[in-house]
C-alpha cells in the first residue's frame, strides 16, 4: 500500500514539471514493482516465523528472528538496488525515449536505494503483524509515507533556501522518508519494554 502512495505523492508533484519527469517516475515504478514483488518472497517468511515464537511464547526466539530479519532486510533492499542499477544499464536498450534517458538516472538510483530502509522497516511490519498488533504495523509503515508529502514538495520545488531538484527530489525525499520510517519503527520495538 505505501509503495502506491509513493507513487501517487510523487505524480502530484511531479505533474507541474511536466511528461518528461511523469514518464521517468511512471518506468521507474513499472520496473522496482516487479522487484518489490519478488523481494516480498525473501523477506516475507520472516512473519512466519515470528508467529511461531510467539505462539510458543519463545520471546528470545522473537529477538533473534528480528535481529536476522533485519539483516536479510537489509540484503533484500541491497539486492534491490543492485538490481536496480542493472536495469538502468539495459533502458537504453529498451525503446525507452531519449529525454526520459537523460533525466531518470538520479531518480532510478535513489528509488533503488530507497528499497534498503524499506525492506528494513518490513521485517518490524512482519512483527506486528505477527503478534496481534497489525494495526500498530500499518500505522508505523505509513508514518514515511506522511513524512514523504513534505519533503517531496521540499525537494521538488525548492522551499526553505534549497534548491529545485525536480524529479531527483522526489528521490531525495523518498530515501530521507524511508531512513525515518525504519528509525521510527526501530525505535518503538527496541524502547517498548516488552519489545526489547
Amino acid at each position: 500500500m505505501s509503495f502506491t502512495l509513493y507513487g501517487l505523492i510523487n505524480s502530484y508533484f511531479l505533474g507541474p514539471l511536466g511528461e518528461v519527469p511523469l514518464a521517468a517516475a511512471s518506468l521507474t515504478m513499472s520496473i522496482s514493482i516487479i522487484l518489490y514483488g519478488a523481494l516480498f518472497g525473501l523477506v516475507g517468511p520472516i512473519g512466519y516465523f515470528i508467529g511461531t515464537a510467539y505462539g510458543a511464547d519463545d520471546a528470545k526466539k522473537i529477538s533473534e528472528v528480528i535481529k536476522h530479519g533485519v539483516v536479510l532486510g537489509l540484503g533484500a533492499g541491497l539486492l534491490g538496488f543492485i538490481l536496480m542499477a542493472l536495469v538502468l544499464l539495459v533502458l537504453p536498450f529498451m525503446g525507452q525515449p531519449l529525454e526520459v534517458l537523460q533525466v531518470i538516472t538520479p531518480y532510478w538510483l535513489l528509488s533503488g536505494a530507497s528499497m534498503i530502509p524499506f525492506f528494513m522497516s518490513f521485517v518490524f511490519k512482519q512483527f506486528y503483524d505477527s503478534t496481534n498488533r497489525p494495526w500498530t504495523g500499518t500505522v508505523l509503515s505509513l508514518i514515511p509515507v506522511v513524512v514523504s508529502i513534505p519533503l517531496t514538495w521540499i525537494f521538488v520545488t525548492g522551499q526553505f533556501g534549497l534548491p529545485a531538484l525536480g524529479l531527483t527530489g522526489a528521490g531525495v525525499s523518498a530515501v530521507l522518508a524511508g531512513l525515518i520510517g525504519v528509525a521510527i519503527m526501530a525505535s518503538h520495538f527496541y524502547f517498548t519494554p516488552a519489545h526489547a
